[in-house]
């Protein structure tokens, strides 16, 4: 079992409970504004996969309001090998890494590089940005080299993969228990290996 415990990751049997170990993310350069630490995780085989250095934007609320963004997206993802805990490759963000947009599938790692909706809003209105528009990526879950990238039509909060039938979906889950910005009018489905679209549907759903 693995825990995110503030700065580190706990390894504990799941037999018994007792810590086998830690994991620790690699250093990354001193920046006030790139703060270490711990945003997501998530395991397949033999590698963990993790959201490095979560963001904090004007989030004024408490965690779980429907308005506040601060650390549901990383500046970096960091894979790492699960026995040793190093570092296999790393990739940083354009804009941010949304946690519930990066996908594990056996081989590949799906992710979304885009900011929440009312952060791109909040800067519009300062005169500021976003560095470069939305863009989702398929790299290879073991070298991180680039299978595929798109930069048209990324909209998505949420990613799906089906390992059966090689599909990923795009998508938001707007519910009453998520953030406000997820989308609920349009869907997109890729095949997984390609980036090919295989159909889109623009309807509502709850």
């Amino acid at each position: 079992v693995y825990v995110v415990y503030r700065d580190h990751c706990i390894k504990l049997d799941p037999a018994s409970g007792s810590r086998l170990g830690e994991i620790e993310l690699p250093p990354v350069e001193a920046d006030a504004e790139k703060p270490t630490g711990w945003g997501f995780i998530a395991v397949q085989d033999d590698v963990i996969v993790a959201g490095a250095s979560p963001m904090y934007f004007d989030g004024k609320g408490k965690p779980g309001d429907m308005d506040n963004w601060d650390g549901t997206t990383s500046r970096r993802i960091i894979v790492l090998d699960r026995a040793s805990g190093e570092p296999l490759w790393a990739v940083e963000a354009q804009n941010g890494f949304r946690h519930n947009a990066i996908c594990l599938a056996k081989d590949k790692l799906f992710c979304i590089d885009r900011l929440p909706d009312p952060v791109l809003q909040t800067m519009q209105r300062r005169g500021e940005e976003a560095v470069t528009q939305p863009s989702l990526h398929a790299f290879d879950l073991r070298t991180g080299r680039e299978v595929w990238k798109l930069d048209a039509d990324v909209f998505g909060t949420w990613l799906g993969y089906s390992t059966e039938r090689d599909i990923l979906i795009q998508s938001g889950r707007p519910s009453r228990d998520m953030l406000s910005d997820e989308p609920g009018d349009r869907m997109i489905a890729y095949r997984g290996a390609t980036g090919e679209v295989l159909w889109e549907m623009s309807e509502k759903y709850y």
